[in-house]
């Protein structure tokens, strides 16, 4: 930031807050509705206090998408520990177990394993 300027980050920072709102999930700006599969977007899709993420906002940056991975890395190995052979998989496995439940989600992973694959996963032999 420009030290010699007047701006006031803190005073931004309220002013985004309040007009923007705060919202967790992706929307669309123009009608205020969450993007759901199917939906079409009139505005931009956005996310958070007012960021853009369509392609003339300023999407993310490296260092955003960085954090935002690893948190996604916690969340989704945190999902994996809940499965009580998880913790007898070599790295490798374990590291494949989190990838696939961050991929297909939680319940499509169940799903997955229990109609398919339970034995595979649970002898190690995949």
């Amino acid at each position: 930031m420009n030290l010699d300027s007047p701006f006031d980050a803190d005073t931004f920072e309220l002013l985004v807050r309040h007009d923007e709102g705060i919202r967790q999930f992706v929307y669309d700006d123009a009608t205020g509705l969450p993007i759901v599969p199917g939906y079409t977007v009139k505005g931009n899709p956005t996310i958070g206090c007012g960021r853009n993420l369509g392609p003339n906002g300023p999407g993310l940056s490296p260092a955003e998408i960085d954090y935002l991975l690893t948190n996604d890395m916690g969340h989704y190995q945190s999902q994996a520990e809940t499965f009580e052979w998880y913790h007898d998989l070599s790295p490798v496995r374990a590291t494949v177990v989190v990838a696939m439940i961050f991929n297909m989600g939680l319940r499509r992973f169940q799903q997955f394993r229990s109609e398919e694959h339970t034995s595979e996963i649970q002898s190690h032999s995949f």
